[in-house]
């Protein structure tokens, strides 16, 4: 408890008036599960006597349920909470000037704000392992619970700090829709993974050539996650006003993502059964989960106009450009991310019957798609100074590009009108692979990007000049002439 910032939750949370509200709500969810599984069983004599240990594999598998409610809603929704209600007391400002380093601060929010419930789920994992090891399961599943429970809970705390950390007053919190989201999506996939606990077995899954139990993978890819957005947290204490990756970081980010993503599909491509049944689920799902972190990770990275100044503040005036500018800015950013995306498929292309020609084709004309999103992106981050609220109708025009061709395919009755949404030209290219991949989107797409691209431009050109001009009227400058 030498953390300050545990010590300050300590008082409000564990003071005596509540401890024992808390307690009793505990103690009597145990014993309602207790004697409802008592009395259930007790009907049952012919199914104790012959089978005694299911009773505590049931009894195992509601204590993980249990667990599933106290790490993974709970616990990230207490910590979600941290800093609205800082802001509220208004004390926010002292939580940031604390003498504290970042990860004293992320230990403090995540461990201080939850003592009640991580003790709760201490207690809890007493009568998850006891009746596990009673209902006869091996300890290794019951450790690969264990830590299965445990990375995910830390990866949903971090990511609920991440998605407060806002320095306005007016924001909502964001992440109890992720919380339904999770349930609703999480649960069932836990509810099957309970019941091959209580088979006493858990799948395994090759990774690259290895066969690794499904629970340990999935642990694994929970840490490579928290280990990121532990990163974030300490980026924003530490550069508050900066974004989240940095240029180098997201590039790393996204090498080492296709790397783990490469893994699970590795298998399928030395699978010759797979090669020849059902290639294009193979390729187009590999290729899909890299773009899903190609379109998000510019979002994370994204320099501000504030950033762009500064950056044009730094620079010497004789340097400065357009082209200097750009060689540091979001577009650059968001086309190496794409070329290295370009570079993984390519080289998991080899391994199938889908030929890279056809490929790169694919790969080019979306590439125009990325460019019209990215150069929306960018002039909205550009001109935002100026027009405060250009941000809605850049989500507007997001909406509109990805259904419009819908909604006009339906319209008139042809399909291949949704071949011009980002959305719709990797289904369409999904299903008529085989007849060669339309290129006429990207005349349309290149079309779309005259316009913003025209104007991100004349805002770069505007920062230089801007530069260069107040450079030139310094007062060193006009005390050398």
């Amino acid at each position: 408890m030498a953390n300050p910032l545990i010590r300050r939750y300590q008082y409000p949370l564990l003071r005596p008036p509540q401890v024992w509200i808390y307690g009793i709500i505990y103690l009597s969810a145990v014993a309602l599960i207790l004697i409802v599984n008592l009395m259930f069983f007790a009907k049952e004599t012919i199914l104790v006597n012959e089978e005694p240990w299911k009773l505590f594999r049931n009894l195992h598998i509601q204590f993980a349920i249990f667990q599933f409610i106290l790490l993974w809603i709970l616990a990230p929704y207490n910590v979600s909470t941290v800093i609205s209600g800082e802001m509220l007391q208004k004390s926010y400002d002292f939580t940031r000037l604390l003498p504290l380093s970042a990860r004293q601060k992320i230990a403090g929010i995540v461990m201080g704000r939850n003592l009640v419930i991580f003790f709760m789920a201490a207690v809890n994992f007493l009568f998850f392992l006891a009746f596990g090891l009673a209902g006869q399961l091996s300890l290794p599943i019951l450790a690969e619970w264990v830590l299965f429970l445990l990375s995910i809970s830390l990866l949903f705390c971090l990511l609920a700090l991440l998605m407060s950390m806002h320095p306005t007053k007016k924001r909502g919190n964001f992440f109890v829709p992720m919380l339904a989201l999770i349930f609703c999506f999480g649960f069932p996939y836990f509810l099957i993974v309970l019941h091959e606990s209580f088979e006493g077995k858990t799948a395994n899954v090759l990774f690259y050539c290895w066969q690794i139990p499904s629970l340990l993978l999935i642990s694994g890819f929970a840490l490579y996650f928290a280990g990121w957005a532990s990163l974030g947290g300490l980026r924003w204490f530490t550069k508050e006003y900066d974004p989240l990756f940095s240029p180098l970081g997201a590039i790393v980010f996204l090498v080492l993502y296709l790397v783990l993503v490469l893994g699970l599909f590795y298998p399928y491509f030395l699978s010759q059964r797979s090669m020849e049944s059902y290639p294009e689920r193979i390729f187009f799902g590999f290729w899909m989960f890299g773009l899903i972190a190609v379109g998000l990770l510019p979002v994370g990275a994204r320099k501000t106009y504030e950033k762009y100044l500064e950056m044009s503040r730094l620079c010497s005036p004789s340097k400065l450009s357009v082209c200097w500018l750009l060689r540091r800015s979001n577009l650059m950013l968001a086309a190496v991310l794409y070329l290295l995306w370009v570079c993984f498929c390519s080289y998991a292309c080899w391994f199938g019957p889908i030929p890279i020609s056809l490929f790169l084709v694919f790969a080019a004309v979306m590439g125009t798609f990325f460019c019209v999103l990215i150069l929306l992106f960018e002039t909205s981050i550009t001109l935002s100074p100026v027009y405060p609220k250009l941000g809605y109708l850049t989500g507007f025009l997001f909406i509109l590009y990805l259904f419009l061709p819908y909604i006009l395919a339906a319209l008139f009755e042809i399909d291949f009108l949704t071949a011009f949404s980002p959305l719709g030209y990797f289904n369409y290219a999904y299903e008529h692979y085989k007849e060669g991949m339309p290129v006429s989107p990207a005349i349309l797409n290149i079309f779309f990007c005259l316009m913003p691209g025209r104007l991100v431009l004349l805002r770069y050109s505007q920062i230089v000049t801007m530069r260069k001009g107040l450079s030139s009227d310094s007062p060193l400058t006009v005390a050398a002439s």
